[in-house]
């Protein structure tokens, strides 16, 4: 040992090779030196720097020629009167155990009084630190300066810690039992996994078997719940749960929420869009956001922030319970949409069909030859004639034919073939009683139902007939659709897109965890009903929440989750069925599959095959249900957007411009007056005003012209250009292949759409392919259907549009504002803080939080977070500096990289603290203790091993020492010849301090007697060889 420096009290130097320097920097306790046990090292060789002479040492040199004591010492003038015979008594603070647990060196003790014996209560009053070979005693304050090692070993027997506010004991493992044992009410764990939870982000919170949360500030909850490295602010709730995109919520068994500020609610739900949310068991996400969309009844490009999946791979939900839309992003039920074909149904009826005769013609006229037309009334077409064969019906166009009765066949081709029937269109077919097949190539397909069940509609609906825009090559947007307002009325786009952005809305005004809980007191074993834990609040004296099912969650008091993989949520809450979500107070999820949304909603009917659904003529399949509705009533569905996939919902603004066209149709049609009959066969030409029965006109302005192959011209300077166009209507324009203008001034420019009502115009719009927003389907129309004019922004109402039920269907205001009633009470909520799973009480008035730091968050009233990447979390907190987190409240982080649980003034304990296992962990007052209790008893066990093979090693040399000088001492001894050329072999042997030797050897002399050679070696009884040679020469 040299050169060596020490900090702190009572060291003890044992053997300390000569020639070596000590630097102490203490002014407690006592130094005591033993030197090597070497001949010939002197303590003047050794001495100790101590230039403030504040230490108290003693060098004690090799033993005197007893053998028994110290030959000599040095000691420091703090010493006061210490000596070789009262160190033990003058030195008052250490002793050093020797023969029998007394002081001393060597075999026998020092003279002088010192305490005899090892137990506690020989130690003096005099003596603050006693170490001897079986022990260390401590009887007063110990203080430890540089750390504590207590390398693994427990500190035991310890008593109880005094809890309270101002308490600093250490904690002993039954109260921290008694803690771990009580729970808290309404949460509650068991689990046999053994793997323990792993919170590696900044600020997590990871709870349950394997649950694992990377991401900074996430929360992860159940078993082997993840919350990604990306996913910053990520929520997993439940079993095997997934948030892996940033701020994302996770919430079920299974579930994924893959996109940034996605949300997925249901067992095995999946979102994988941006500000999306998959709604329902198994439920997924599939396009997310989308900017200058066409969207299904708009003529504008539309946006969205996001995405509402309710439905499976399997299959989709009906969404029941909903109460008719109003606004324009209403969602609209069936019994809106339903309205709508009502509306239509009626204008078939009201319209009389001919009877068969032309009266009133003037006598001059003799023949109306091919294309000469009426006036306002023109054809072009080499096609047959049209035939009206069914009672009171009318066939208007080549080869069209209406054999229904009192039907209507208008355009080339067309065929209205049953009763009541209308079909407008080059080649339009209306099959179905009371209904419409409206524009080029249009078909009807279910016609009237009866007692069917309606998308949305608990009870059994009626229809009286169907009206028809789609292909058997595709299916037409109705486009210009103002938004609805009354309960049959078509929604558009734009109010099923506020749906959408309501529950977008919903998602980012969610408070996020600060993803730390802290400052528990220690004495808390139980979180009282009404207390919670931060962010996490119940009041109530119900029964506890109850998760029987396998994987399932329940929330709440008396939230009851018995399905497997259900969850129930709210007070009172039940999901019965599998994967079912009941989400509100007594709402009941009785079927698998499917979600009770809202206070006291139910769901009815679950998952249906092969279902009659309103609009669709193939039976359905449905995975499951989503029931807002109540048995005492229905709720709306507002903020709904706009639909343009066949499984998207429609909103009242879509089913409003259904609703405009109808009743502008309505409008048009101009009713016949009289009855055209006794036609001669040399009639050339119906004058102006006389008209044909049920068909009449009176304008002055220039005659229809129908230019385009089979096309029809109706009214004055109405004009169809296209093939097998129709324009009826003044100043009416066709010019697309098998376009449709109807109305005043309505104009089509785009193959195979139609324009309805006055001003009407498709804006070049017409046949188109794109991917449905929010359903990611490929859409191929086959034209557009306008009620209005984009260009110049007038719009219509669709109105009395029965609510919605198939894909396909148009959705009423009624529906719509049941979407939004859905989320609405929610939202005001949720931006106050009183209401959903993260709530304040803001009595005290202060401001809301301002996170105004890059990258910072702030949470609870008047915090504040100005510093980069900072954190505030609890009334009043402040993180002002970069990377710092100031947790509780008026707590005040000022120092970079730094957590502050408190202010200058108002500190807190940190309590319940877990011992250390890392290098960087905190370490407790109990890990602490035992440190130091352990320490002294570590460095006196080593130095007594020390000591030990020290001296073994000694006498070891030793041995060897004297085996070799005994080796010398034989080798010596052998003899050689003395008379020229004589020859000598001999053996010797030789003894020294216990060791012996034996020696051979050969020698010779040179004839001349000059030289003199000698070969030698040696055996010792340590086991050593020697071998040695010699050449002399001798005159």
């Amino acid at each position: 040992m040299k050169n060596i420096k020490r900090y702190g009290c009572n060291h003890i130097f044992r053997f300390v090779a000569f020639d070596s320097s000590i630097s102490e920097h203490s002014s407690c306790g006592l130094l005591v030196i033993f030197m090597v046990l070497v001949p010939g090292t002197a303590f003047s060789q050794l001495y100790v720097n101590n230039a403030d002479d504040l230490v108290c040492y003693a060098v004690l040199d090799v033993p005197d020629s007893s053998g028994i004591k110290p030959s000599g010492m040095m000691t420091s003038t703090s010493c006061n009167t210490l000596s070789l015979d009262n160190l033990n008594t003058n030195g008052g603070q250490l002793f050093v155990g020797g023969v029998g647990g007394l002081p001393g060196y060597g075999a026998t003790p020092w003279t002088g009084t010192f305490t005899t014996g090892v137990g506690t209560s020989n130690v003096g009053t005099a003596y603050g630190f006693v170490v001897q070979k079986n022990g260390a005693f401590i009887n007063g304050d110990t203080y430890v300066q540089g750390g504590l090692f207590l390398d693994g070993k427990k500190a035991t027997n310890l008593a109880p810690a005094t809890i309270s506010s101002t308490s600093t004991d250490a904690v002993v493992g039954s109260q921290l039992y008694t803690l771990t044992q009580t729970g808290t009410r309404y949460f509650h764990a068991n689990s046999a996994n053994p793997q323990d939870s792993v919170p590696t982000g900044q600020d997590a919170i990871a709870v349950g078997p394997a649950t694992v949360v990377n991401g900074n500030n996430g929360i992860g909850i159940g078993n082997s719940a993840v919350v990604g490295p990306s996913a910053v602010g990520g929520i997993a709730i439940g079993p095997n749960t997934q948030a892996t995109g940033t701020a994302s919520t996770a919430l079920g068994a299974g579930t994924q929420a893959q996109g940034a500020q996605s949300l997925a609610l249901g067992a095995g739900a999946v979102t994988r869009q941006t500000n999306s949310i998959a709604l329902g068991a198994s439920s997924v996400t599939t396009v997310g956001a989308q900017s200058s969309y066409s969207a299904y009844g708009l003529p504008t490009a539309q946006a969205s922030v996001g995405e509402v999946g309710i439905g499976t791979a399997q299959g989709n939900r009906k969404i029941t319970g909903v109460a008719a839309g109003s606004a324009g992003y209403d969602a609209v039920n069936v019994t809106q949409l339903t309205a709508v074909g009502n509306k239509v149904d009626k204008n078939t009826a009201d319209i009389t069909s001919l009877g068969g005769r032309v009266t009133n013609v003037e006598g001059g006229m003799t023949s109306i030859t091919n294309g000469g037309g009426v006036k306002y009334f023109h054809t072009n077409s080499t096609q047959l004639d049209s035939v009206a064969s069914g009672s009171d019906s009318v066939a208007i166009g080549p080869n069209a034919q209406a054999s229904g009765t009192t039907s209507i066949a208008m355009g080339a081709g067309s065929k209205a073939q049953v009763a009541q029937s209308l079909a407008l269109g080059a080649g339009a077919v209306a099959s179905k009683a009371n209904s419409i097949a409206l524009g080029a190539a249009s078909v009807t397909t279910v016609g009237a139902q009866s007692s069917y069940s309606a998308y949305g509609l608990p009870t059994a609906q009626t229809s009286v007939g169907e009206v028809g825009i789609g292909t058997a090559q595709g299916n037409r947007k109705i486009t210009g659709v103002a938004a609805g307002s009354a309960d049959y009325d078509a929604v558009n786009v734009a109010q099923l897109t506020a749906v959408g952005n309501k529950v977008e809305k919903n998602t980012t005004d969610i408070t996020r965890l600060g993803g730390r809980v802290s400052t528990v007191e220690g004495d808390i074993t139980r979180i009282t009903n009404g207390d919670g834990i931060k962010y996490f609040h119940t009041n109530s004296t119900q029964p506890d929440s109850v998760a029987s099912g396998s994987d399932s969650v329940a929330i709440g008091p008396n939230a009851q989750a018995s399905g497997t993989t259900s969850i129930a949520m709210g007070a009172g809450s039940t999901a019965q069925g599998a994967q079912s979500l009941a989400l509100g107070a007594g709402a009941a999820a009785s079927q698998a599959n499917s979600i009770a949304l809202g206070a006291s909603s139910v769901t009815t009917v679950g998952a249906e095959s092969n279902y009659s659904a309103y609009g669709l003529k193939a039976p359905q399949t449905s995975v499951g249900e989503v029931g807002v509705g109540t048995a005492q009533g229905n709720r709306k569905i507002t903020g709904v957007a706009a639909g343009s996939a066949d499984y998207d919902a429609v909103n009242v603004a879509q089913l409003t411009a259904v609703g405009d066209k109808v009743e502008q149709n309505t409008a048009d049609i101009t009713r016949l007056g009289g009855r055209v009959t006794n036609v001669e066969a040399g009639m050339t030409r119906i004058t102006n005003g006389d008209g044909i029965k049920y068909f009449h006109t009176h304008s002055t302005e220039p005659d229809s012209v129908a230019s385009g192959s089979d096309s029809v011209a109706i009214g004055p300077n109405a004009q169809a250009s296209g093939t097998a166009a129709v324009a009826s209507g003044k100043g009416t324009l066709a010019s697309g292949h098998g376009a449709v203008a109807i109305g005043d001034a309505a104009s089509v420019s785009a193959d195979g759409s139609v324009a309805l009502g006055q001003g009407s115009a498709d804006n070049g719009r017409g046949a188109e392919s794109y991917t449905g927003k929010y359903s990611t389907a490929d859409n191929t129309t086959s034209g557009t259907v306008s009620v209005g004019n984009a260009a110049t922004g007038e719009t219509r109402t669709v109105s009395n549009v029965a609510d919605g039920r198939e894909a396909m269907d148009a959705v009423n205001l009624r529906q719509l504002d049941g979407a939004m009633a859905a989320v609405g009470d929610t939202v005001s909520g949720l931006q106050n803080g009183t209401d959903g799973m993260f709530q304040v009480n803001n009595n005290s008035g202060q401001a809301k939080p301002s996170a105004t730091g890059t990258d910072a968050m702030a949470g609870g009233a008047g915090s504040v977070a100005s510093g980069s990447n900072s954190t505030a979390m609890g009334t009043g907190s402040k993180a002002t500096a970069a990377n710092s987190t100031a947790l509780g409240a008026n707590s005040v982080a000022d120092r970079e990289n730094s957590v502050s649980v408190g202010s200058v003034g108002n500190e807190r304990q940190l309590t319940n603290v877990a011992a250390g296992t890392q290098g960087t962990d905190a370490v407790n007052l109990d890990q602490l203790n035992h440190s130091m209790s352990n320490v002294t008893n570590d460095a006196n066990a080593y130095t007594d091993r020390r000591y030990s093979a020290l001296k073994k090693d000694l006498k070891k040399q030793d041995d060897r020492l004297s085996a070799g000088i005994a080796g010398a001492m034989a080798m010596a001894s052998l003899t050689q010849p003395y008379t020229p050329g004589a020859s000598m072999a001999t053996i010797g042997a030789a003894s020294y301090r216990g060791q012996s030797a034996l020696s051979v050897g050969v020698s010779s002399i040179s004839d001349s007697g000059r030289w003199v050679s000698k070969l030698q070696a040696s055996s010792n009884t340590q086991g050593d060889m020697g071998v040695g040679v010699g050449v002399g020469y001798q005159w």
